[in-house]
């Protein structure tokens, strides 16, 4: 409703503006600069849920349209069907024959009162402002940052002042938009076996989404660096052709405690996430190094490669490994169905449920290969969602919305082993902490 009062708001707005500006010419750039913000406000609300903000700036750009446009043809002919539409109603509002006789004593203190409600904290004015913050933050060295932050340099423990010894063995599975309404009763035939592992295994529930952190290349560089993924670059450009990287992260410790450290997601190349995970010293798996040889990515094929690469790390016990693994099928707005899965889960009432559910069955049959493999207890397991569910997904995403919407982590390591009480409050930067604490990895 809060949206939805500031598109509003904003239309009056813009309107106010052409039923002031006296010249004609002036009332059409208007007009079709009030459709373009106004379609970007709305299409921002579609895809992420929320106002345009640094989320939605970060894609669009022509790679992300690229990566993700398949997917939305209907909402682009639709998006360009809203412009136009919009571009008629306010050149028929600017017309003189149709603008409304408003004294010029009360047009003021309307267009300030329109102009506070924008400024309204989250609102439409509030975002922008967050966003150019980000885009002028001033350049520092390393060293500078850290002491502008509080944090001596000299105290900084960088990737060559590393120590760190082995512990368990490591598996972490990021799920595509399975946010914790899906564990919720209204999903109860969705999500069998993870609602089973929350009540079994140690569960945070307590997990607001973090701020720059709310998209799935983000939510990689927050749960494996354990800070916000705030950059002056659009679309993660800031991650493609890295090479070096002064801040420490997961992978660093991993390295230097000898670990064989992979990552497998359907398109490792997406967003540069190839390039940032091999900086942080973990190979991402492409059809290039895989072990299999599969048509697809789905998720099915992204399992069957982890149960090869876990035989393969079995083939050299000297290391211990960590492997990562993100799914894909569950994404936002409808799934992207697998015919293949139908053999183990039923259809149920959307195709994103069907997908949800498939994960929900893949990540079972993955951690039981794990108990057969007698690997499950020498490894710690963590389970999360990557965000929460972006956009508009129907009846779905109403269910969603009956309860908080939250993310969450499963685990199979006891409380008492983590840095965090299940009681806490727990956010995505907490996850490197959490994972090499719980892998019992002795490091400074």
């Amino acid at each position: 409703m809060f949206f939805l009062s500031q598109i509003f708001t904003l239309f009056v707005f813009f309107a106010l503006i052409l039923v002031l500006v006296a010249r004609d010419y002036v009332r059409v750039l208007v007009a079709f600069l009030a459709s373009c913000v106004l379609s970007l406000e709305v299409a921002s609300i579609y895809l992420t849920g929320k106002l345009v903000g640094y989320q939605f700036y970060n894609h669009i750009n022509l790679n992300a349209i690229q990566g993700h446009g398949f997917q939305f043809y209907t909402e682009f002919f639709l998006l360009a069907v809203l412009f136009f539409g919009m571009v008629v109603l306010f050149l028929r509002i600017a017309k003189k024959e149709n603008l409304p006789r408003i004294k010029k004593t009360w047009s003021m203190p309307l267009f300030l009162v329109l102009s506070v409600a924008l400024f309204w904290p989250n609102g439409i004015i509030s975002e922008i402002y967050k966003i150019q913050e980000i885009l002028s933050a001033e350049s520092k060295g390393f060293e500078e940052a850290l002491t502008s932050l509080g944090i001596n340099p000299d105290e900084y423990i960088t990737p060559e002042k590393l120590i760190a010894k082995p512990g368990k063995n490591i598996v972490v599975i990021s799920l595509e938009s399975l946010e914790q309404g899906f564990l919720s009763p209204d999903f109860e035939n969705v999500t069998t076996h993870l609602r089973g592992y929350s009540r079994n295994w140690t569960f945070f529930g307590d997990m607001p989404p973090s701020p720059g952190g709310t998209w799935t290349a983000a939510s990689l560089y927050s749960y494996q660096v354990g800070v916000p993924a705030f950059f002056k670059g659009q679309g993660n450009d800031y991650f493609q052709n890295i090479t070096q990287v002064k801040l420490t992260g997961l992978g660093h410790i991993l390295e230097k405690a000898g670990y064989n450290s992979k990552y497998l997601v359907g398109d490792a190349d997406f967003a540069g996430m190839s390039d940032l995970l091999s900086a942080y010293g973990i190979q991402a798996l492409a059809k290039k190094n895989e072990l299999g040889e599969y048509s697809t990515y789905h998720d099915l094929d992204v399992f069957n490669e982890a149960k090869l690469q876990i035989d393969a790390f079995q083939k050299d016990k000297s290391k211990p490994f960590a492997l990562f693994i993100s799914t894909v099928n569950t994404h936002f707005p409808d799934g992207i169905y697998d015919s293949r899965m139908e053999s183990y889960v039923s259809k149920e009432n959307s195709d994103l449920e069907y997908s949800v559910s498939a994960a929900d069955y893949l990540v079972n049959d993955f951690i039981n290969y794990l108990k057969e493999s007698n690997l499950l207890e020498a490894t710690a397991v963590y389970i999360f969602p990557d965000h929460e569910l972006m956009g508009n997904s129907g009846e779905t995403l109403e269910k969603l919305r009956t309860s908080e919407r939250k993310l969450y982590l499963i685990t199979n390591v006891n409380e008492n082993e983590l840095p965090k009480k299940t009681t806490d409050t727990l956010y995505q930067i907490d996850l490197p902490k959490i994972i090499v604490r719980g892998a019992g990895i002795d490091t400074n």
